[in-house]
């Protein structure tokens, strides 16, 4: 191909001109530190402007990258080429040590008759990292969009990037012990398989993973969005293996398989070493704390055939600051819902559950698992579900500091073994529920087109106090002076209601604009009005 090489390490492309690329293009690095760069008119030219295009052909990589290197590809448009068994990308085929960085790129039009390929690549043969910067599109391929395994280290640690219409997954990681998935301005979305698919097969790497799937920018969420297979799935057996996921919107997905498969959830951990949580701070990841002082994590406008977000296997998952807003499914939460032997555990705090159309319970809690619930809010969800709480054979339900403003049953608990325990919660309807210890019956006064408790409701200054901050990040156990607590500060549910002040009033729609304030997450406040605009 026209290239010349100015100096050791920068390879110069030039840029299109009368539409014309380097065509039928199969390029091979081994062992060498350089950058290709596109965009220059000639390659004396100075200053880089536009990408240059370079196509490959059918049945090899495009670039293949071998050895122990240095390479940063940058200003190109890298369509076509091939995957085959031995290859894992049909653009960017890297497999070796060392580190690539790729940025201001097109990666499209990769090819592969063999599964679980991408148009990028990676298999780290000791320790291999790839880092995707600002301006990259992963689009239109005919396999996954990337893929990293074994001994690789990725980073996606830039702005308006997109892993979007490819026929697989947006990211396939396997193996991976870390991935930084830190983005602003970018999504996730309209991929045939999953957003994200982590899992572990049966000949896992020694030591154990995480992978941090975030926004770098409060005001604009990473966006995962209408993928046509799920969201995330998250699959473990011998090695621990970890989602940390702050300040994402999970939107609009159809997740249409049968209802215990893979593909009938929109979010699902699987398996005894799998776990989910957003408390990314807990893990090491003190760039991500301030997920845990305002709204963490948007799931809304889903339809699933099987539970919103599934945890199964003996798999975790800790959720907090959690909106799961205006979906469609069977239930909201399921942990152990397709009967698999395994310990598995959910535990929500400070969360919103509301809108949403329901067809047989809020959360099912299966055999042998435990779902615990702590200061949360759910109301105004309707459907054909009887119950809010279904707890089975030997499963545990903990509910503490929480409103169930619901028409339906609190709980319908069958089989032995069953244990449920209530501590402060507000329910309208608590039916045949025991035990009945715990629970307040009644009904809360939400402030207009808030979830936010009026001064006068049941459900403020009705618990003891316990620190911390509400779902907004406001601080928690505000005691309002005119209420009767007997020494009982805390409000229930995910709100704290403040002092009341002049200025406090709100008005219709959402708290602020993603777009447009600090604010990592939208706050509803016009509760019949619930769908998420996006």
């Amino acid at each position: 191909m026209a290239a010349t090489s100015r100096g050791k390490s920068e390879i110069r492309v030039t840029r299109d001109v009368d539409n014309e690329v380097w065509s039928d293009q199969r390029l091979h690095v081994d062992g060498i530190d350089a950058m290709i760069v596109g965009g220059y008119a000639t390659c004396l030219d100075d200053v880089a402007t536009g990408r240059s295009t370079i196509a490959g052909m059918k049945g090899e990589p495009l670039l293949k990258v071998r050895g122990t290197i240095a390479l940063e590809l940058r200003g190109l448009n890298l369509k076509g080429g091939s995957a085959s068994q031995d290859t894992f990308g049909g653009v960017v085929d890297f497999q070796g040590n060392g580190a690539l960085r790729i940025s201001d790129a097109l990666v499209t039009g990769a090819s592969s008759s063999h599964p679980d390929r991408a148009a990028v690549g990676v298999r780290g043969v000791l320790d291999a990292s790839l880092t995707v910067g600002d301006d990259v599109a992963i689009v239109d391929n005919l396999t996954s969009g990337l893929m990293a395994i074994a001994h690789a280290r990725l980073e996606l640690r830039g702005e308006r990037v997109s892993l979007s219409r490819n026929e697989g997954d947006g990211l396939l990681l396997q193996n991976v012990e870390s991935a930084d998935i830190a983005l602003a301005d970018s999504h996730i979305s309209h991929n045939a398989g999953f957003a994200l698919r982590y899992r572990n097969p049966e000949w896992p790497l020694p030591g154990d993973g995480v992978v941090r799937l975030r926004s770098t920018r409060s005001s604009a969420p990473l966006h995962v969005e209408e993928n046509r297979t799920g969201a995330i799935l998250v699959t473990a057996t011998n090695r621990a293996r970890t989602l940390c996921m702050s300040n994402v919107a999970v939107l609009g997905h159809v997740a249409s398989g049968s209802p215990q498969d893979f593909n009938a959830s929109v979010i699902r951990i699987d398996g005894p070493n799998a776990h989910f949580t957003n408390e990314c701070d807990a893990i090491g990841d003190a760039s991500a704390r301030a997920c845990m002082a305002a709204v963490c994590n948007v799931v809304a406008n889903n339809v699933a055939n099987g539970p919103v977000i599934s945890v199964t296997g003996g798999a975790t998952a800790r959720i907090e600051k959690m909106f799961v807003l205006a979906n469609s499914a069977p239930t909201l939460i399921g942990a152990n819902d397709d009967h698999r032997p395994g310990e598995s555990f959910v535990g929500v705090r400070n969360s919103l559950f509301a809108g949403n159309d329901v067809g047989d319970s809020i959360a099912t809690t299966g055999r042998f698992a435990f779902v615990s619930v702590g200061a949360t809010t759910i109301a105004e969800n309707a459907g054909h579900f009887g119950r809010t709480f279904q707890l089975d054979e030997g499963g545990r339900l903990a509910v503490s500091t929480s409103i169930v403003d619901q028409e339906q049953t609190l709980l319908t608990a069958d089989g032995p073994g069953a244990m449920p325990l209530f501590v402060a919660v507000l329910a309208r309807n608590i039916g045949d529920a025991w035990p009945r210890d715990g629970v307040l019956i009644g009904r809360p006064s939400f402030r207009d087109n808030s979830f936010e408790l009026e001064p006068t409701s049941l459900g403020i200054d009705a618990a003891s106090a316990q620190g911390g901050l509400d779902i907004r990040g406001h601080a928690r156990d505000v005691d309002l002076l005119d209420v009767p607590d007997a020494r009982k500060p805390r409000d229930l549910g995910a709100f704290e209601t403040p002092v009341p002040r002049p200025d406090s009033i709100f008005g219709d729609g959402f708290e602020g604009s993603w777009l447009r304030r600090d604010e990592p997450m939208p706050m509803p406040r016009t509760r019949r009005a619930l769908r998420v605009s996006h």
